[in-house]
Formats: C-alpha cells, sequence, structure tokens
C-alpha cells in the first residue's frame, strides 16, 4: 500500500526543483528564438552538414535539417477538411512471455479502425489476436533461434511495431479516390538498441511495409503526444556553436529545452511549423551503412503542430510524404479535424488503442483459458513457486 505521506513530501520537492528551473528554461527560450529570428534554413542547413563533415558533432546529437523551400520561423494554418475523406488507423498490445507463468508463449492484439466522414459516413473497427509461443515455425523466431535468442520483449516489441504497420498497409490498400489519412500512434522507424541476431530482420521487415504503404499512394503519419526529441533545439545549438559547450547558462539551459516547448512559443494553436527532416539517420552512416543506405527512401520527417496552449504534437511521416506538399496539407487539416472530434486526441487513434489495449484482467483469463486447454489434453500446467505466491499473498 502507498505510503501517501510521504509521497506528498517527494512530489512536493520535484515541483520546488521545477520551479527553480523555470528561468533558465525562459533564458533558453529568448535564445533559442533570437537564433531563429537571426537565420534562414539555408544557413542552419550549411551550418549542420559543416559539423556533419568535420565529424565535430558529439555522438547523442542527431540535429535535423529544414526541408528545401521551408521556412525557419514559420507558423502554417490548415486549410479546411474536405467534405469527404477516411481516416485509417491501427493500434496494438501485447501479452509478454513469462517465466513465471504455465508456457513460454505471448500474444500480439491488434486493431484497426476505418473512419469515413461525408454522406457515405460510417466507421469500421476490426481486432485479431495473434499468439505465438516458442517453438512457433515462423521467420521472426528462425532469425532469433539463429542467434541462439530468445523471444524477449524487445523481439516482441519490434514484432508489433511492424505488424501494426502491416495491418495500416492492409487497410491502405482499400482505399478508393476519396482523401485518406493513415494514422500510426508513435514513430515509423525502427530503433533497436541491442546488437540481437534478429535486428537485421527486423529493419528489413519494417522497411518492407513502408515499402507496402508507400505504394498505396497516400498520406501517412505518426502521431506523437508530449513528445521528448530536441532534433530542432540541437539544431540551433549548433548553429550557436556548442558542439563544445562553453560552461555558461544559456548553454545549459538550451540543452534541457525540448522542442515542443519552443514551438508552443512560436507557433498559434492550429498553426504548424515547417516540415523538417530528422538527422538521425545522416548519425547512423559510418556505424550501420546497410541500415542507412536501405532506410534513405523512408527518411523521417516531421513537423510540429499546436494544439492548446502547452500542448504541442509531433507528426512524423516518411521523406515520400514530406515531397508532396498537398499530402502536407492534408496530414495538417484531418489531423485537426480528428483532434477536434476526439476533444484534444486524434479520435481514430483513441478508438484504436481502446480496442487494443489488453486488460490485467483478460490478461488473467489468456493464462487461465490456455490452463484449461492445457489440463483438457492432460498436460499439468504449472507456475513457478514466486507466480503462484503472488496470486495467494500471506498477509
Amino acid at each position: 500500500m502507498l505510503d501517501f505521506a510521504a509521497l506528498s513530501l517527494q512530489m512536493e520537492r520535484m515541483l520546488d526543483a521545477k520551479q527553480g528551473r523555470r528561468a533558465p528554461q525562459f533564458l533558453a527560450l529568448e535564445a533559442a528564438r533570437a537564433l531563429c529570428a537571426s537565420t534562414d534554413a539555408i544557413t542552419l542547413n550549411a551550418t549542420i552538414l559543416a559539423a556533419r563533415q568535420s565529424d565535430s558533432l558529439p555522438p547523442n546529437w542527431h540535429p535535423a535539417t529544414l526541408l528545401e523551400g521551408q521556412e525557419l520561423c514559420a507558423t502554417l494554418s490548415a486549410p479546411p477538411a474536405p467534405n469527404e475523406y477516411r481516416v485509417l488507423a491501427t493500434d496494438g498490445s501485447q501479452i509478454y512471455p513469462d517465466a513465471h507463468q504455465i508456457s513460454d508463449c505471448y500474444l500480439l492484439h491488434l486493431s484497426s479502425i476505418d473512419l469515413r466522414y461525408g454522406a457515405n459516413g460510417n466507421a469500421q473497427m476490426s481486432v485479431s489476436p495473434h499468439f505465438f509461443y516458442a517453438d512457433s515455425a515462423d521467420d521472426w523466431h528462425a532469425a532469433a533461434s539463429s542467434g541462439a535468442s530468445a523471444a524477449g520483449r524487445e523481439l516482441v516489441d519490434a514484432r508489433r511495431h511492424v505488424m501494426e504497420l502491416e495491418a495500416l498497409a492492409q487497410l491502405m490498400e482499400t482505399v478508393d479516390n476519396v482523401p485518406t489519412l493513415g494514422l500510426g500512434d508513435g514513430i515509423f522507424d525502427l530503433r533497436l538498441s541491442a546488437q540481437m541476431a534478429w535486428r537485421e530482420f527486423a529493419q528489413d521487415a519494417n522497411l518492407g511495409a513502408l515499402d507496402r504503404l508507400r505504394a498505396c499512394r497516400q498520406p501517412i503519419a505518426g502521431y506523437i503526444a508530449a513528445s521528448r526529441a530536441v532534433d530542432v533545439v540541437t539544431a540551433l545549438r549548433v548553429l550557436r556553436g556548442e558542439n563544445h559547450p562553453e560552461d555558461d547558462e544559456t548553454a545549459r539551459a538550451l540543452a534541457t529545452l525540448p522542442d515542443v516547448r519552443l514551438f508552443d512559443e512560436m507557433l498559434e494553436i492550429g498553426a504548424r511549423s515547417g516540415v523538417w527532416k530528422s538527422g538521425r539517420l545522416q548519425s547512423r552512416t559510418r556505424s550501420d551503412a546497410k541500415t542507412n543506405n536501405e532506410g534513405a527512401r523512408h527518411e523521417t520527417c516531421f513537423f510540429y503542430l499546436k494544439i492548446d496552449d502547452g500542448e504541442v504534437a509531433r507528426l512524423e511521416f516518411p521523406i515520400w510524404v514530406a515531397e508532396k506538399p498537398v499530402w502536407i496539407e492534408q496530414i495538417h487539416s484531418l489531423i485537426l479535424a480528428q483532434i477536434r472530434c476526439g476533444e484534444g486526441y486524434p479520435i481514430a487513434l483513441m478508438e484504436a488503442h481502446e480496442h487494443a489495449v489488453v486488460r490485467a484482467s483478460e490478461r488473467e483469463a489468456f493464462y487461465l483459458l490456455l490452463e484449461e486447454l492445457m489440463r483438457a489434453r492432460g498436460m499439468q500446467p504449472r507456475r513457478s513457486n514466486k507466480s503462484r505466491s503472488k496470486s495467494r499473498p500471506l498477509v
């Protein structure tokens, strides 16, 4: 049971610290806005390119660059949404492999949403469970077993990510001539921290799913709420000459300023920024040349959209979407329409999440069903002592 008296004191210390950091954040915002006002996209991009070529960027710096024709301080309004359009969305959840449970298995649960607006408006929803186990005969497990690694959480997360994209592609392949937006919850890039045996296989599968989406010839976007990205602020830090930061207050403040805080100050409600290109792919050139060369066709671009005071969303999409200005306008207008329907969050993603989520009671029912089926076959399911102790606490 939580000790709320002790917890409240710890929360008070956090709020004290936040209030103490207000002045540095205002200093960082002032410096960032001054940099934006005093330069242009060509100068910014040239400075970042020179820093990359001289190999002077720290390893964890991924400065974004502006696409050609975009303005650094742009604040762009959305065109009106068309009378008829479709929004397609997918989301997923999972039950991870659990060594303390009765079998080494896992579940991926996907939902798909098709919302049609206009004279023939309607909504369609579908869900699909996908059950896997240690000896499943599929390419993912074959790739994992080639390196003698089991299906751990990272593989399950990567597989869910790819399956969500494949489910979105399946929806997008049904699109007619109506303006359409395919939505995902989060990024489309697959970022794997570990050098696992299946890493290259997973990245190839992700690129294959994005190839399918590109062939649909309609825009897609990943919606990211409360983004912690610092791509744009890092670009401004490079412009300021902080590759080797000086020990000054402004440099320290800029180092903790997220992009969303900057664009909350720069944008009007409903307006978006210019389109930026992520610096992450360029930063992987030396360490992962194969991924860099093949992934360039789906290089990540993004813009920021102000939803409300204090609320800024990041919309990510592949470069082939960014290269079509009409698609950027379509993303902008349809996302705003979705946010109005969802009272602050895209309703298609809200519905997709609601139908995909696996709740605690369902997780328990999942294992009870498996146990029942095992007993019907004369098998003796056994949980670990730790798992059994949690189900019947002594105190």
